[in-house]
């Protein structure tokens, strides 16, 4: 009996049909047949009754399938831990950040945690807003950098790395804000909005906080592009959105940035499960970002 031939047995019940299980699987219905007759066989015994051309569990299939996921689930678990346990030993493992976090914190981190502990090899993966928040809930990175809090923050231990608030932005000659201190989302009714698509913070932060108002606003251009955006937001009547902490990096650019009121928080967190042992690279890791760059939350 192999692996292959168990995660075989549950998906044919699963669909109830070579065909359709073997569409799923991309083998063919010839090798899924043979794969499940084999293992009749080799323990004398008739998982599924073949019935017109369905495909139904006989007693025997139903009495071991909920056995066979679970050894499934504990086939794949070790899988994983056999692979975190070989990344351990290299060294190796990746943290997932938002985009421009670095900018804003510290573009060289990387680099001086290297610096620090030679023997270790962190990698990072720079992803919108979302999906950094879907690998970790995912457990496919054991920490990451992402914008507030997290849609499960009570299953989540997070550092405040970053506290800063989103803005509205301009460009060069383009004055359409103003010289105004704050700015309300009534004045940007019939401005061009330039920001970052459905993935990112910075647009979700917006379009809640319009509806919210019962606000219509005028997304011109969604785009992770950030030279385009700034290219756009230099022309009269666009206005672009980002973080106050960004401007301050940008500022020798001539943007220029005015918070919205009421503040819309734009805060980086350094977050990792609760209850999920890490790593112990990426509990260094944790360590140094909390000594070199937390701040009081």
């Amino acid at each position: 009996m192999e692996i292959k031939q168990i995660y075989y047995f549950t998906e044919v019940s699963k669909y109830g049909s070579f065909a359709q299980a073997a569409k799923m699987l991309f083998v063919t219905p010839q090798a899924l047949s043979k794969s499940i007759n084999n293992l009749e066989k080799e323990y004398n015994c008739q998982l599924f009754i073949r019935k017109n051309n369905n495909l139904i569990l006989s007693d025997i299939g139903r009495g071991l399938l909920p056995q066979a996921k679970a050894l499934l689930e504990d086939y794949y678990a070790f899988d994983q831990r056999i692979k975190q346990l070989s990344e351990i030993e290299n060294g190796y493992f990746r943290v997932a950040i938002v985009p421009d976090s670095l900018s804003i914190l510290d573009i060289n981190l990387f680099k001086k945690f290297r610096e620090l502990y030679p023997q270790l090899n962190p990698d990072y993966l720079e992803l919108p807003d979302r999906v950094v928040e879907e690998y970790l809930e995912a457990g496919l990175v054991e920490t990451c950098f992402h914008i507030n809090t997290l849609p499960n923050q009570e299953e989540y231990e997070s550092v405040l790395l970053c506290s800063s608030e989103l803005c509205a932005i301009t460009r060069g000659g383009n004055n359409c804000l103003g010289r105004k201190d704050y700015v309300t989302l009534k004045d940007l009714a019939d401005k061009k909005i330039v920001t970052k698509g459905e993935s990112y913070k910075s647009f979700a932060l917006l379009a809640k906080a319009a509806q919210a108002e019962n606000i219509t606003l005028n997304y011109e251009v969604k785009t992770a592009d950030t030279s385009l955006a700034l290219d756009m937001i230099a022309s009269p009547g666009y206005v672009g959105t980002g973080p106050y902490a960004m401007y301050g990096v940008l500022e020798h650019t001539g943007d220029t940035a005015v918070p919205f009121s009421p503040s819309l928080p734009w805060n980086i967190y350094l977050s990792y499960k609760k209850y999920k042992p890490v790593s112990k690279p990426v509990q260094l890791f944790i360590k140094y970002v909390k000594e070199h760059y937390s701040i009081s939350d």
